[in-house]
């Protein structure tokens, strides 16, 4: 699997739902042995047994992060790139269950799992193993995504 993006968030960006500058971003980390991903899952918690809410870590002090450090460019004439200037940090991470961290997950929080919009799906460099260290989530230089 590649990086990819969520349906749901695509048809938001055009409706104006979704506000990568304002809205409040959060980055979670799941199992993909109980997840797969599907770009037409639409929120973190759709009530089954494969959504990312019954993927994600659990335990060794785990906690979602918000995203920081978010910026929109118009990097040339061609595209418009988001990018985060601050790297995601899960610090002192482990031992979780189910012990390796497959994919990070970005979505929009409104408050609530069933209305916490997907955005993307991100598995390079992963797998990851929670034993304790600082597990960081380094984006790529070039940004999260670009549209051209």
């Amino acid at each position: 699997m590649a990086d990819a993006f969520y349906n749901i968030a695509r048809k938001a960006l055009f409706e104006g739902t979704l506000d990568l500058d304002n809205d409040t971003l959060m980055v979670m980390l799941i199992d993909t042995a109980t997840y797969t991903f599907d770009a037409g899952d639409d929120y973190v918690d759709d009530g089954t047994a494969n959504d990312p809410a019954s993927a994600e870590l659990t335990g060794g002090g785990y906690a979602r992060q918000t995203l920081a450090g978010k910026t929109v460019t118009e990097p040339d004439s061609t595209k418009a790139r988001f990018d985060a200037t601050t790297d995601t940090t899960f610090a002192s991470l482990g031992p979780c269950t189910p012990g390796t961290a497959d994919a990070a997950i970005l979505f929009k929080d409104s408050g609530s799992d069933g209305e916490n919009m997907l955005i993307a799906y991100f598995d390079t460099e992963f797998p990851i193993v929670t034993n304790g260290s600082d597990v960081v989530i380094e984006w790529n230089a070039s940004g999260l995504f670009e549209l051209s």
